[in-house]
């Protein structure tokens, strides 16, 4: 957690100073904002920088949200056309994989006010379309039932199963070959496996990313 200090005492969004850290990404690059520069934010920077130039493969910013229910994904709309279909091809992965995630609250825009954000600086400055916010109602979610479409609480068992699908989800995304008992990962192994492999280029093939994006059209993405 890297606002912990916000969170004890009631903030989502903010610190103790009351700066919404997930709008200071770029405050240092503009002189206008240095007095917004959030030391936790740096530290995340000078990290990535250090130890992860090259090397990132995908980068997930897990966030509550206070209106939303169920879970979705927010990301950037990259300009060329097969890095769109690709990055909407990982809320369709989690979307098969879970009835709590919402495949229609997903959001692919590089909104203006956004544009200090965590994944907006990723995608920026490492070149990354797989960059992307997890969106979770702090209440619940929706069922995939047509029929009834009931509000379900959520409780800690759905938050732990969650992450559990997120993981395998990104190893599919990633092609990531996993061991047949899933269950034996470990949080480091994810950390490793996950976010300091070698950064993979998108498949000669591009045929496959444009039926995804035929998909995605068709179901009203």
């Amino acid at each position: 957690m890297v606002n912990p200090d916000g969170v004890i005492i009631g903030n989502f969004r903010c610190n103790l100073q009351g700066k919404d850290m997930n709008r200071r990404f770029f405050a240092d690059d503009d002189e206008t904002t240095l007095s917004d520069v959030c030391s936790e934010v740096e530290l995340i920077k000078a990290y990535m920088r250090e130890n992860l130039a090259g090397n990132l493969r995908m980068f997930l910013d897990l966030h509550d949200h206070s209106k939303k229910k169920s879970i979705c994904l927010w990301a950037p709309k990259p300009a060329d056309k097969y890095e769109i279909a690709r990055t909407k091809v990982f809320s369709l992965i989690l979307d098969d994989m879970t009835d709590v995630f919402r495949l229609e609250y997903c959001r692919y825009i590089n909104e203006k006010t956004s544009k200090n954000s965590a994944r907006m600086y990723i995608f920026q400055n490492y070149k990354l379309p797989d960059s992307y916010t997890i969106e979770s109602s702090g209440f619940g979610f929706e069922t995939k039932n047509e029929d009834s479409n009931q509000i379900v609480q959520f409780t800690p068992e759905h938050f732990l199963e969650f992450g559990k699908t997120l993981a395998l989800a990104t190893a599919r995304h990633l092609d990531i070959n996993l061991p047949k008992n899933s269950e034996q990962i470990s949080g480091v192994d994810i950390e490793l496996d996950f976010g300091l492999s070698p950064h993979h280029s998108l498949p000669s093939d591009h045929s496959s990313w444009m039926h995804v994006a035929e998909q995605v059209k068709l179901r009203k993405f």
